[in-house]
Order: C-alpha cells, then structure tokens, then sequence
C-alpha cells in the first residue's frame, strides 16, 4: 500500500482555499428585488455583513438606493407610485439599525441616513411632491413619519441617544425643520392645514414636544436647552405666531446618557 505524502506546497493551497472559503462565507449579506411597471431602477450597495436589503416596485418611473455600510442592518423600499425617490443610507459601523420605506402617490423624495446602533427610521408618503430628510447619528433613535397632502417638508437631524419623534403631516405646504442634541428627547408633531411653518432646536436632556398645527400660515420658533423641558402649542386659525426659548441660549449637548 502507498502512503500519501502531502508537499509543502499542497499543504498551502489547501489553507489558502480553506481561508478563502471562510472569509467567503461571512459575507452574509440578502437583496431582494420585485419590479413591476414600466421604467424603475434599484441599487443596493453592501459592504460588510448579514445585511439585508429589499425593494419592490410596482409602478412607474420610480427610484430607489440602499447603500450599508455597517453590519446587521436592514432597509426596506416600497414604492407602488409614480416618480417618487427614495435614498437610504446606513453608514460604516452602523449595527443594528431599521429601515422602512413606503411611497404612494407621486413625486415624492425620502433620504434618510442612520450613522449608528440600534436606530429605527419608519414612514409612509402618499399624495405628491412631499419631501422628507432625516438623518440620525447616535444610538436608540425612533423616527416615524407620515405625510399625506402635497407639497409638505420635514427636515430633522439627531445626534446623540434615544430620541422619539412622531411626526404627521396632511394638508398643503405644510413645512417643518428639527434639530436636536444630547439624550432622550420626545417630539410628537401634526401639521393639518396649509403653509404651516415651525423651527425646533434641542438641546440637553430629556425635553419634550407637543405640537399642532391644524390651520394656514401659522409660524412657531422654539428652543430647549438644559433638562426636562416640556412645551405644548396649538395653533389653529390663521397667521399666528409662537416663539418660545426655555433654558439657557445657545447651550449645546451636555445631556448624552449612552448606555
């Protein structure tokens, strides 16, 4: 009987292949692509592992991109619209994070980018021309938005931990800008009207928001510094206007509580 020998160099291919299928292997990630209707387009881009994109289009002309960076995320496009854009972006060392997708109507725009852990970013748009940006940076953000009229904006950017925001818009024109920094805050904000207008800026720890706009041209400026601020408005009727400051002006941070 012949005893098999192996020679150095067997020996190396056969680690090699070995370490080449391993690191093959931890490539996990899953795309999945429904289109129906005439002239869509998809990109997903991954660039780390177990990631999960999904898209399904089942109308015209609509365009949808997830770029992951991170590890064991997911994102979520569906687009039974016409025209409508839709961008999500969840950037390098990014775990953990959700997103969610859902266009009806036409012409309408999201982009949201989430550049840390554990976040969620979660809407619905339906009717036309409605426009959202969001981008969280941090860790334990919710987001969820809803739009249903035309014409309607939101800008938001978080950065820092655990932030809740809640935000409806219906009706018209209807335009909102949000930033906040440092731990806990809560937002929860309905624009039913037309050309409703309001800028938010927090800061610190654990402030809260109750917010309605249910009438025209209304316009709200409000500022939270410190800790455990709570402002509620209501407007409704027409060309009102409410400007609030609580805490110390300009303060910035000073409240992250990362866990």
């Amino acid at each position: 009987m012949k005893t098999l020998s192996v020679t150095p160099l067997v020996a190396a291919i056969s680690v090699a292949l070995a370490s080449s299928i391993a690191t093959a292997n931890t490539y996990d990630n899953e795309t999945d692509i429904s289109q129906t209707g005439s002239d869509n387009s998809v990109q997903v881009t991954q660039t780390a592992d177990q990631n999960v994109g999904e898209v399904i289009q089942d109308g015209d002309y609509n365009k949808a991109s997830i770029y992951q960076y991170g590890t064991d995320n997911e994102s979520v496009i569906e687009q039974t619209s016409e025209a409508s854009e839709a961008k999500v972006v969840q950037e390098a060392g990014s775990t953990g994070n959700f997103q969610n997708v859902v266009q009806e109507g036409e012409k309408n725009s999201v982009v949201l980018v989430q550049d840390g852990d554990d976040n969620t970013q979660e809407g619905t748009q339906a009717g036309s021309r409605n426009v959202v940006k969001q981008t969280q940076t941090g860790d334990g953000h919710i987001y969820n938005y809803s739009q249903d009229g035309e014409d309607n904006v939101q800008n938001f950017t978080s950065d820092g931990e655990e932030f809740l925001v809640d935000w409806t818009q219906t009706g018209t024109g209807n335009e909102g800008t949000v930033f906040q920094d440092g731990a806990e805050h809560e937002v929860n904000i309905v624009q039913d009207g037309s050309k409703n207008l309001f800028v938010i800026d927090q800061n610190g720890l654990a402030n809260a928001l109750d917010i309605s706009q249910t009438g025209d041209s209304n316009d709200m400026e409000i500022t939270q510094n410190g800790t455990d601020n709570y402002t509620n408005i209501v407007q409704d009727g027409t060309r009102n206007m409410a400007v609030v400051h609580q805490g110390a002006l300009d303060q910035k941070g000073g409240g992250s509580s990362k866990k």
